[in-house]
């Protein structure tokens, strides 16, 4: 890579990237850009980009994207996008969007969005919304919501909510949030949550957050959390974190953190992390990162990477990157 902050994840052949900032997601074939801020995961096809900021995650067939800063992961057939700032993970049909910043996730039927900054994912059903700003994943059941910036995720029930800024991603139960800005995805039992800006993933057993903007993800144990905007996705033993603005995504083992606006997914080994902005995704080894605002998502070997900026998914073999770009 020969420009400034790249992320790639590569995944089998060859990436060329020569221009800034890209991020780019490769399983299988060849993966050219020729612009800024790209964001694309690709898992079969070639993807073709134009424009600026462009983030795609391409599962399957030919995506085409002639506007700016789009983000799409795609999965089965062929995604239009004329609009601005669009975020859509389609898993099975055509998804049209006319309107901005939509953020679409759709796994099965038709998704029409009228208004801005929608975010819905379908999974079953049709989505209707008729307010700004929602997100919405939807694996069952019609979705109806009358306010604003709400999200949701539903995949079993039916989900309303009268408050601002909600999302909720639920597989299971009712979901009941009196407060503002909450993000939970349930997935089998009741969600308790009463402070703002909380994002939970639940998959198993109860969550209780009482500070703010928390996300977590959790397929297994309990996840206590006191400290303000935490991101976790945890999958199978305790998350504990001091510090602010963390993300973890864990699947095997602790995640210890204390830095600052740390991003960690990690499915194996410990994860130690003592510098700001760390974004790294940790899938076998151990990760030790000394410099500001990486992100890397390892999958294989050790990652050192000693430089600021660095983003980095790596799949098989070791990643050395001691300078900018």
């Amino acid at each position: 890579m020969d420009t400034e902050s790249f992320r790639t994840r590569h995944l089998g052949t060859e990436v060329v990237m020569d221009t800034e900032t890209f991020r780019t997601r490769h399983l299988g074939t060849e993966v050219v850009m020729d612009t800024e801020t790209f964001r694309t995961r690709h898992l079969g096809t070639e993807v073709v980009m134009d424009t600026e900021t462009f983030r795609t995650r391409h599962l399957g067939t030919g995506v085409v994207m002639d506007t700016e800063t789009f983000r799409t992961r795609h999965l089965g057939t062929e995604v239009v996008m004329d609009t601005e700032t669009f975020r859509t993970r389609h898993l099975g049909t055509e998804v049209m969007m006319d309107t901005e910043t939509f953020r679409t996730r759709h796994l099965g039927t038709e998704v029409v969005m009228d208004t801005e900054t929608f975010r819905t994912r379908p999974l079953g059903t049709e989505v209707v919304m008729d307010t700004e700003t929602f997100r919405t994943r939807h694996l069952g059941t019609e979705v109806v919501m009358d306010t604003e910036t709400f999200r949701t995720r539903h995949l079993g029930t039916e989900v309303v909510m009268d408050t601002e800024t909600f999302r909720t991603r639920h597989l299971g139960t009712e979901v009941v949030m009196d407060t503002e800005t909450f993000r939970t995805r349930h997935l089998g039992t009741e969600l308790v949550m009463d402070t703002e800006t909380f994002r939970t993933r639940h998959l198993g057993t109860e969550v209780v957050m009482d500070t703010e903007t928390f996300r977590t993800r959790h397929l297994g144990t309990e996840v206590v959390m006191d400290t303000e905007t935490f991101r976790t996705r945890h999958l199978g033993t305790e998350v504990v974190m001091d510090t602010e603005t963390f993300r973890t995504r864990h699947l095997g083992t602790e995640v210890v953190m204390d830095t600052e606006t740390f991003r960690t997914r990690h499915l194996g080994t410990e994860v130690v992390m003592d510098t700001e902005t760390f974004r790294t995704r940790h899938l076998g080894t151990e990760v030790v990162m000394d410099t500001e605002t990486f992100r890397t998502r390892h999958l294989g070997t050790e990652v050192v990477m000693d430089t600021e900026t660095f983003r980095t998914r790596h799949l098989g073999t070791e990643v050395v990157m001691d300078t900018n770009i």
